[in-house]
This record gives C-alpha cells, structure tokens and sequence, in this order.
C-alpha cells in the first residue's frame, strides 16, 4: 500500500515514533542507574498479575511473562530510564512494557531505577503512587 510502512504505521508517524525513542536514548542521562528495585506495591501488583494467569491454568504464559518484564527492566528500563514518557501531574515515569499489556510507573536517579507500581492495561490507572 503507498504510505505505509511496516508496523502498520501510517505515513510518517514511524518515524516520529523512532525519533522520539531515539532522542531518549542519545539523551545524557548521566550514570546509568545501577539497579533496578520494586517497591512492595509493584511487586504484589506483577504477583498478582502473575497468579492470575497461573489459576487461569496458563502456567508458560505466566513464567514467560515474568521473563519479559525482568528482562525489560533490567535491560531496557535499566540503560535507558527516559524512554518512558514523563507524567508531570504524578511526577513519575511511565512506560508501557513491549509485548505485554503491562504498564508501569518509575522514578530513577543514578543509583536507583525504583519501579513504583504495575499494572494491566485493561485495568483502572492507580489513582495514587
């Protein structure tokens, strides 16, 4: 089809897209963070995400998806905290996690990448943080 590229994005908006994440990653964002910590609230809320799944008898989905938000903290989130985009009336960061429904809420410094909560898509935003 003329316009589209893959991903099925329309036009230019891959591009935008890609230049967005791009810019974050060329960003100084000084040392990278050196460990990525889950306060008690993110790890019950992945935990009971990870259940879920576990008592709808899909035992795979749920251990595959605990690899994939581990691997996108520690790899991703970890090296490139700005990717995310900034929620100023919270004050925190937040990120969709690829190939999930997950999304979180972060805040980092250069020590510290401290994943505040966790939650599913399809679900109410947490009203607090």
């Amino acid at each position: 089809m003329a316009g589209t590229r893959s991903g099925g994005c329309q036009g230019g908006a891959r591009d935008r897209c890609e230049d967005r994440f791009r810019k974050a990653r060329k960003k100084d964002q000084g040392q990278p963070v050196r460990r990525v910590r889950l306060t008690q609230e993110a790890s019950d809320a992945l935990a009971k995400q990870l259940d879920f799944l576990t008592q709808q008898g899909a035992h795979r989905a749920a251990s595959s998806l605990n690899r994939r938000v581990h691997a996108f903290l520690e790899n991703t989130l970890l090296a490139y905290p700005a990717t995310g985009a900034f929620v100023r009336r919270r004050n925190v960061w937040e990120c969709w996690i690829p190939r999930t429904r997950l999304v979180v809420w972060y805040r980092f410094d250069q020590n510290e990448l401290l994943i505040l909560t966790i939650w599913h898509g399809s679900q109410k935003r947490p009203s607090r943080t």
